[in-house]
């Protein structure tokens, strides 16, 4: 599990090692999760989700990261609860698709490319 690398009492060195690896959609904060959640819904973030792939995105992904993170609060159950919802993550990842989908990859560049 990957908790919040801005936390204090941690070194330099440490704090950005962590902030290279930390990834807002497993963290355990209700707040990070709420934020990712509204964002989700703003049109910035759509905006972006459509000009990167031509339609915008759905936010149910986020919806579900804010329910496991409120379920994990209230239950006594909370490490079953984040186990199975990194499993749906692991699953969802793996359907979606990556950028090799939108770009070619080339192995040189095009013919006429200095003309």
């Amino acid at each position: 599990m990957v908790l919040n690398p801005f936390s204090q009492g941690k070194d330099e060195k440490t704090r950005l090692q962590e902030a290279v690896k930390y990834d807002p959609a497993v963290d355990p904060d209700v707040w990070v999760a709420f934020a990712a959640w509204m964002d989700c819904y703003s049109l910035r973030y759509q905006a972006i989700q459509y000009y990167h792939s031509g339609r915008g995105r759905s936010c149910h992904p986020k919806w579900k990261h804010l329910q496991a993170v409120l379920r994990m609060k209230t239950s006594e159950h909370s490490d079953k609860i984040w186990r199975e919802y990194l499993e749906w993550l692991g699953k969802e990842r793996a359907k979606s698709p990556g950028s090799s989908s939108v770009w070619n990859l080339r192995e040189e560049p095009p013919k006429n490319f200095w003309q």
